[in-house]
């Protein structure tokens, strides 16, 4: 469904991906765990189109997406679940999820798509009018989640959704994706906790300093002693 292939980005003199490839399979949770650093947000963001990469290519359903506006590749069905949730804190929660769904085509079309969210996030719906900065950290990556289900895409990037919740908080965020993934959506998921990540991951990459050093289905990494010593406290 989409395939990266040789992927290169450069920040300045930083070169954060260095010919990178993976595949997401439609249907599937694909995990990319590492340190900070390692280049998980910016293989995420040149996916999206957010970053040029140098060189390499980015295939989704088989056309050539490399270097397509952000709006663009969100058109095509792709959204990102951006790191730190980047809601609008001065909107309301209504508000941020009608801005997720400017492209949809008509009225009716976000309508449902609002609905479809607060049916997912009932908390939500309770406070619709609250503005964004308001909300409780939780509620916060909802509302980020939420807002990315609003164009109905295909494909889901969830960069580091677990970040800066209480434990109880990550399971339920964890529960959410697997959710997602269960109504059709494709995931893939950059994640430090790769202990939970690696759990619910069909298929696994870590990454380490741009580089791909590791792969296997999700559960073969959770067992493997390298994963173990690096990521997981053993």
């Amino acid at each position: 469904m989409l395939r990266v292939e040789n992927l290169c980005v450069n920040y300045g003199g930083i070169q954060a991906l260095r010919g990178i490839s993976l595949e997401v399979p439609e249907g599937g949770i694909v995990t990319l765990i590492g340190a900070n650093g390692a280049g998980k947000s910016s293989t995420l963001r040149a996916i999206a189109g957010l970053v040029r990469n140098k060189s390499g290519s980015v295939t989704w359903k088989g056309k050539n997406i490399t270097g397509m506006q952000p709006e663009r590749v969100l058109e095509s069905g792709i959204a990102l679940c951006p790191e730190g949730r980047r809601i609008f804190p001065h909107l309301t929660v209504l508000e941020n999820l009608r801005l997720g769904g400017y492209s949809c085509k008509s009225r009716g079309e976000a309508d449902a798509a609002v609905e479809r969210a607060f049916a997912l996030f009932p908390r939500l719906r309770e406070r619709s009018w609250q503005k964004g900065g308001t909300l409780s950290g939780g509620e916060q990556q909802m509302l980020a989640v939420g807002r990315a289900l609003m164009s109905s895409p295909e494909l889901v990037m969830f960069d580091e959704p677990s970040m800066g919740l209480a434990p109880i908080l990550v399971e339920e965020v964890f529960e959410i994706i697997r959710q997602i993934n269960k109504e059709g959506r494709t995931v893939l998921l950059v994640e430090q906790n790769a202990f939970a990540a690696l759990k619910i991951a069909d298929y696994a990459y870590v990454l380490e300093v741009g580089q791909i050093t590791l792969q296997g289905k999700g559960e073969e990494l959770l067992n493997d002693s390298r994963v173990i010593s690096a990521y997981l406290g053993g």
